[in-house]
């Protein structure tokens, strides 16, 4: 997985909705590389505006769906900098199956005292999946906070163990 880029949400050059087991799933590319995936339910939409690199992402979240793929290959254009970028980098480290507190992301970017900045981090993480915060669980193991509810977040986690 290759991180480039820093300004996505400046030049969107193609989107789409996907359909997905979790729900519809908005993808946006800004030429370079993925800079968005993001949980829109309710919503219904085409590939009308779907690029190369939207094209090749559905292709690997499908297979992902599916236990055929447990590492994403598609380019990641982020626009994070710092301690963010950096949280981001390592979560993308994190192994399918696999996963992480707060707090070792934390030790794992840098600053092992930040455990509620790696979750602000999560928060703000615009490419939901393909950067893995699903794998990022609280200090004994539960589920916290996911941008698509904990439901998904279990269901993704799930699909994983499935596969290993």
């Amino acid at each position: 997985m290759d991180l480039i880029g820093d300004a996505c949400y400046a030049s969107i050059m193609g989107k789409m909705i996907m359909r997905s087991p979790v729900g519809p799933l908005m993808l946006s590319s800004d030429g370079k590389g993925i800079c968005g995936i993001s949980f829109c339910s309710g919503y219904e939409g085409t590939d009308e505006e779907a690029d190369e690199i939207i094209l090749q992402a559905k292709q690997e979240l499908e297979e992902y769906f599916l236990g055929k793929r447990k590492k994403f290959t598609i380019a990641i254009s982020l626009d994070k900098e710092g301690f963010a970028r950096t949280v981001l980098e390592q979560l993308a480290l994190v192994p399918y199956g696999c996963t992480v507190t707060y707090c070792e992301l934390a030790g794992r970017s840098g600053n092992p005292k930040a455990a509620r900045a790696v979750g602000a981090v999560m928060r703000s993480n615009p490419i939901a999946i393909v950067l893995p915060c699903h794998r990022v669980v609280g200090k004994s193991g539960n589920l916290t906070g996911f941008a698509g509810g904990l439901e998904i977040k279990k269901q993704l986690l799930d699909l994983e163990k499935r596969f290993i």
